[in-house]
């Protein structure tokens, strides 16, 4: 039986409220201000105070209340299970809080092209401005009809007005929705979703450590462990296990559901382990998965400034050398014919 009462539950919820408006984020309701989760919060303490008054264990009163958010009850099940409510805060935070790291990570890498981005700009609206007529009027004074790069040019001048105002608009309005958080920013970061995978894997096995460790059997630890992590992917693995008796779990192993199961993780779950324990053998898959991980994190924080930086920078110079000495050749060349 559970050491943990429904006081500890509140105590803890007055901790994720605190974490919240300390910035820690959370997946109990991702995106929403400290008050909303305020309130979000109440309602589950007021949930669970009601069930307990009429007789409810804990457990029960986590495992079958479908007014909690489905992350929140897994989590909480999980923390209560195993006598460490430690668990629940991992389940509910760790994987928000990897992911908002790699937000940061990404957001540091993008203010050196971001400031090269507006220093091109200044600069391109003073090439239209200095440029453009010096270039106009050489073709005037020889008679000659302005190349297309000359053109182009001679037309960014005329539309100045507009494209001026639009462009930093434009990237004020991208600021402004990275930093609220939208969009699929993820797809357009090489192994950010390895990288979260990675921390997926190593939750789902922590969790399942210490619901093992407690006493629980793996059919009752696999769905709430699995069920943590919100993935669809190792919740449909967990049930395919749990589905197949023991006479069958070797053509489990084989089922495509277990492919959202890492290779270590499949072993543990399914293979021979000889004399290690599946303690052990989850606790070094946690391990593994969160050095995976943090190499990934480390990477990041090199590679992404300086290849952004390097591309554009190249970019950037390409185009002005374009836009500089393009005319200029082309007004020579027809000079010449």
């Amino acid at each position: 039986m559970s050491k943990i009462a429904l006081e500890n539950v509140l105590a803890l919820n007055e901790e994720l409220a605190a974490l919240a408006e300390a910035g820690i984020p959370s997946n109990l309701a991702p995106g929403a201000s400290p008050d909303a989760l305020a309130g979000v919060l109440e309602q589950i303490n007021s949930s669970l105070s009601l069930r307990s008054n009429l007789g409810q264990t804990l457990v029960s009163a986590t495992s079958e209340n479908p007014e909690l958010p489905s992350v929140y009850r897994s989590a909480l099940e999980a923390g209560v299970r195993s006598d460490c409510l430690s668990a629940t805060l991992d389940g509910i935070s760790r994987q928000a809080t990897a992911e908002n790291e790699l937000r940061s990570i990404v957001g540091r890498s993008l203010i050196p092209p971001l400031i090269v981005s507006m220093l091109a700009y200044v600069g391109f609206v003073v090439l239209c401005l200095n440029f453009s007529p010096t270039i106009e009027g050489m073709y005037t004074q020889v008679g000659q009809t302005p190349s297309r790069s000359a053109s182009f040019l001679i037309a960014m001048r005329g539309w100045l007005p507009y494209w001026a105002t639009i462009f930093p608009l434009l990237i004020l309005g991208a600021v402004i929705l990275w930093l609220r958080g939208w969009g699929s920013w993820q797809r357009l970061v090489p192994g950010a979703r390895r990288y979260t995978a990675a921390v997926r894997n190593a939750n789902f096995a922590r969790q399942l450590t210490l619901l093992v460790e407690n006493g629980l059997s793996l059919e009752e630890s696999l769905p709430v462990a699995a069920a943590v992590t919100g993935d669809k992917g190792l919740i449909a693995a967990c049930a395919t296990l749990l589905e197949a008796d023991a006479k069958n779990k070797t053509s489990a192993a084989d089922s495509k559901a277990l492919l959202a199961l890492p290779p270590i993780l499949r072993w543990a779950l399914t293979g021979n382990l000889g004399n290690q324990s599946l303690p052990e053998i989850l606790r070094f898959a946690e391990k593994n998965y969160r050095h995976r991980a943090e190499r990934r994190a480390a990477t990041w924080r090199v590679a992404l400034p300086a290849t952004l930086g390097a591309l554009l920078s190249g970019f950037v110079v390409l185009a002005y050398g374009l836009s500089l000495f393009g005319p200029f050749v082309q007004l020579l060349e027809d000079i010449a014919r």
